[in-house]
């Protein structure tokens, strides 16, 4: 087996075993190789040390962090640049949108998923535990904002310590992690899963795009979708705070691993980005979602095993109305209906009642059915003692609501019985007739 030779052990040998013609001048030609060699790595050591932090953490970018003065659009190139004074912005079709901050770098707080959840279980199935995931899957914060037919969506991780995929959810009903680990909500026909697939960690691509369809993930065929990373050190939007109207403002907060201390910025590949077209993926009912969730995940695979999550309320449907139930007790020569109302937040909501929860038929005025429907009111002229139970939501934009129950209860009379030998006399008290059959004491 030959032995490998260093440079310095070459050009020593050569010193020794030259079989150059003229001697000296070959040992004068490898000595300057050598004083050469030896210059030019003690300039590269000494550039090194200059540049490397003792700790081995990376050092901050100079200078400080600008935030945008555009308020109006996302450019999908790996930068959150724009997205606090876009989250922020007030006007009306910017106000399906969402912000959620996650415990960041916090054991024992944050969720982790657990109970082999994944993303084609039914939500029911799903469950997370206290906990904190590995670095590189850590999230710390998530936003989206759907901008005309377009769905732009952010999140970002601690570190990049190798692969690490993403996903996000949107769903069409109010999903939220209950106490216990469980969760609230279901899934319905239209929820979105848009997963990542980048390789080596980042980069700019096209993420696989799923909508749930009938108890299962369908992919969609082709979808107008771009997701990327930051493919360098960039600086993050670290204390920039995001208005969102009536849900409140929060803070952009970021703490990465492996920079100095006091560090914000967004190392390669740790912040994300990306957007898909919902009409280029079929969806009936467009952007009418009600919650939304990013999660971190150990590959590409839509079965992939879940790290990190975080889950928040995205504003894409009206709220659910307000309403007012109505009663009365029975009495034959009172003709007068009950009337129920429905108050939606925004007043020019489309008001819409049912007769349950699931039925998908919009109540219209039926004699048959003694209801009578005027502006936002139910009108009910039943005669007949008992509950009846109607449902309202509210409507925009072609995203309808949840609904809310509200009764009309007509009451039947009380029954009304004498002791011919009362435990106790109270002549105060005396029984009086009045249009039989009814009665009231009088003291």
């Amino acid at each position: 087996m030959k032995k490998k030779l260093t440079l310095l052990q070459f050009l020593s040998n050569c010193l020794k075993k030259t079989e150059l013609p003229n001697l000296a001048f070959s040992r004068l030609f490898v000595t300057m190789l050598i004083s050469l060699f030896c210059t030019f790595s003690g300039s590269v050591l000494a550039q090194d040390t200059t540049v490397v932090d003792p700790y081995g953490n990376i050092p901050c970018l100079t200078g400080s962090y600008s935030p945008s003065t555009s308020t109006s659009t996302i450019i999908i190139d790996g930068n959150p640049y724009e997205w606090p004074g876009v989250l922020s912005n007030q006007s009306y079709e910017y106000k399906k949108k969402a912000f959620v901050n996650d415990p960041f770098n916090a054991i024992g707080v944050d969720d982790q998923w657990t109970n082999g959840s994944q993303d084609p279980d039914l939500i029911s199935q799903w469950a997370v535990v206290p906990g904190n995931s590995n670095d590189k899957g850590d999230i710390g914060n998530a936003g989206a904002i759907l901008l005309n037919d377009t769905l732009f969506f952010c999140g970002d991780r601690a570190a990049y310590n190798g692969d690490a995929q993403i996903g996000f959810w949107f769903f069409k009903d109010r999903v939220s992690i209950n106490a216990d680990g469980s969760f609230s909500g279901i899934h319905m026909n239209g929820d979105l899963l848009i997963l990542s697939t980048f390789t080596n960690g980042g980069g700019v691509g096209n993420p696989n795009i799923y909508t749930w369809e009938n108890g299962a993930l369908l992919q969609a065929v082709s979808p107008a979708a771009l997701l990327a990373t930051n493919a360098n050190q960039i600086y993050s939007p670290n204390g920039q705070t995001v208005n969102l109207g009536s849900a409140g403002v929060k803070t952009w907060t970021f703490y990465p691993k492996n920079v100095i201390a006091g560090c914000k910025d967004y190392l390669a590949n740790l912040f994300f980005e990306g957007y898909v077209v919902l009409s280029s993926i079929g969806d009936y009912n467009v952007g009418c979602y009600a919650s939304f969730l990013l999660e971190t995940r150990n590959s590409q695979s839509v079965n992939a095993s879940l790290q990190d999550i975080v889950v928040g309320s995205f504003a894409g449907q009206p709220d659910p109305p307000m309403v007012t139930n109505a009663s009365k007790c029975y009495d034959n020569n009172d003709q007068n209906p009950l009337i129920l109302t429905a108050t939606c937040s925004n007043p020019g909501h489309l008001i819409k009642w049912y007769s349950s929860q699931s039925s998908t038929t919009v109540l219209t005025t039926s004699a048959a059915d003694s209801i009578s429907i005027v502006g936002t009111l139910l009108i009910v002229a039943k005669q007949g003692v008992g509950t009846y139970t109607y449902y309202a939501s509210c409507t925009e934009d072609g995203c309808e609501g949840q609904r809310t129950a509200a009764t009309a209860t007509i009451w039947g009379l009380p029954v009304v019985s004498a002791d011919a030998t009362p435990a106790y006399a109270d002549p105060s008290l005396v029984l009086y007739e009045s249009a039989p059959p009814h009665y009231y004491l009088s003291s």
